[in-house]
């Protein structure tokens, strides 16, 4: 990796591996579910679950986003504003996911839920959109579904996402390098919600 991609891929890597592997508990063959691709920790999660051999479903309300992420290799993409949780469906034959990677909160929450298989896992590492959220609770218990919060991960995984990055030559994406003196345009150009990937200060020559 060049060094603006070194950066990208620590803590977004980190954060999506522990959710996939440790949380998520991902297997060749699952279906995986993430709303809001456009953000950085999001698609790293997408890339290292398609390459953990997943069928990954992602949403965003941008139809350029979701061209460039079935682009990347995700099976479809889902416009995140309608009933994306049916169309998950739809392509499971009824199955849903059975993971779903959560940092939305509440603009995705009932999506989220609607999607999930029978014992499927919702992993939340973010709430950008509202941190309060209803939850209809016979589904979890009938269904033997759960929701596993984290955040970030350990040592261990750490140094596991980084060897598996490196075998399986993963690059995250960046949307875009701004000097580090022009932090306050990185800021605003993060705040309008256009980017797809990670944002990268980069320091000297």
């Amino acid at each position: 990796l060049e060094w603006g991609e070194a950066a990208a891929l620590n803590l977004s890597g980190l954060t999506a591996w522990r959710a996939l592997v440790t949380q998520g508990g991902i297997v060749p063959g699952a279906v995986v579910a993430i709303p809001g691709v456009g953000g950085g920790t999001a698609l790293t999660a997408m890339q290292i679950a398609i390459a953990q051999g997943a069928r990954v479903f992602v949403t965003s309300t941008s139809a350029g986003k979701r061209a460039r992420a079935e682009d990347l290799g995700a099976a479809a993409a889902f416009d995140s504003n309608g009933e994306w949780a049916d169309a998950v469906r739809e392509a499971t034959d009824g199955a849903g996911a059975d993971i779903v990677i959560e940092s939305v909160g509440r603009a995705t929450w009932q999506q989220s839920l609607k999607a999930l298989a029978r014992g499927g896992r919702l992993v939340v590492y973010g709430s950008t959109s509202g941190d309060l959220v209803e939850t209809d609770l016979p589904p979890f218990f009938l269904e033997w579904q759960s929701i596993r919060g984290t955040t970030m991960g350990h040592r261990g995984e750490f140094q596991a996402m980084l060897r598996f990055a490196q075998r399986r030559s993963l690059s995250p994406v960046v949307d875009h390098r701004f000097p580090l003196e022009h932090g306050v345009e990185a800021l605003q150009h993060l705040a309008t919600g256009r980017q797809f990937g990670k944002i990268v200060l980069t320091i000297g020559n």
